[in-house]
Formats: C-alpha cells, structure tokens, sequence
C-alpha cells in the first residue's frame, strides 16, 4: 500500500507539473497573441495616414494619372477595411483558429504594402514622363 500511494502521489506531482507548464504556455500565447493585435492596430493607423497622403496627392495630380490611380486607392481603401475586419476575427479568435485567421490577416498586411508601393510608384513615375 506504501508503494501504492508513492507511486500515486509522485503521479500528482507531475501532473500538478504539467498543469503549471501549459497555464504558462497558455499565458505566453496570449502575451504574444496581444503583441500582435496591438502591432496590426498600429499599421492599421499607419495604412490609414497613408491612404488619406495617397488621396491627397491624388487630388494634387493631373487628371489622367488620378483617373489611373484613384481605382487603386479605392483598392486600397478595401483592403484597409478587410484589415479592420481581420482585427476583430484576431481578438475572437480561439486557440485553434488564431493560426489561421493570423496567416491571413498577414498576407492581406503584405498585399496592402505592395498596393501602397505601387501606387507611390506610380506617382514617381508620372513626375517623371
């Protein structure tokens, strides 16, 4: 019985062990989950401040290249919102779907950058012809 009970406390002890590592496992996750949501608000703010420059200089350019640039703007401004909506899916996300709804929310960060870039391209190379 002494080997019994022994053997079933070390048994506790482990499992007590094991119950620590994944609530601080779970912790960290959650640590990095909110690193990231805070991190998506900001380039939100930033894709903002830079849609409201790209309009701005949309206005200020002749009228052959605003006609060319304000669809992608408006591209661009549908994305910005698509990034709104994957912030939320992110702050809902549960353990299992956070993998995913990440990944997307990353891709749609990557295709707004290149937007974003093409569209200032775009405006360099009109200064220029």
């Amino acid at each position: 019985m002494n080997r019994r009970s022994s053997f079933l406390e070390q048994m506790n002890e482990r499992l007590e062990e094991m119950k620590e590592k994944t609530g601080e496992q779970k912790s960290e996750f959650r640590a990095k989950r909110e690193e990231y949501i805070l991190e998506m608000k900001e380039k939100i703010d930033k894709i903002n401040t830079e849609i409201a420059e790209l309009e701005s200089r949309a206005q200020d350019a002749k009228e052959t290249v605003r006609k060319k640039l304000e669809p992608r703007i408006e591209e661009l401004q549908e994305r910005a919102s698509e990034g709104q909506i994957k912030l939320r899916e992110l702050g809902k996300a549960t353990d299992k779907s956070w993998e995913g709804i990440k990944a997307s929310a990353d891709t749609l960060w990557k295709n707004i950058g290149r937007t974003i870039e093409e569209i200032k391209r775009a405006f360099q190379e009109s200064r220029q012809g």
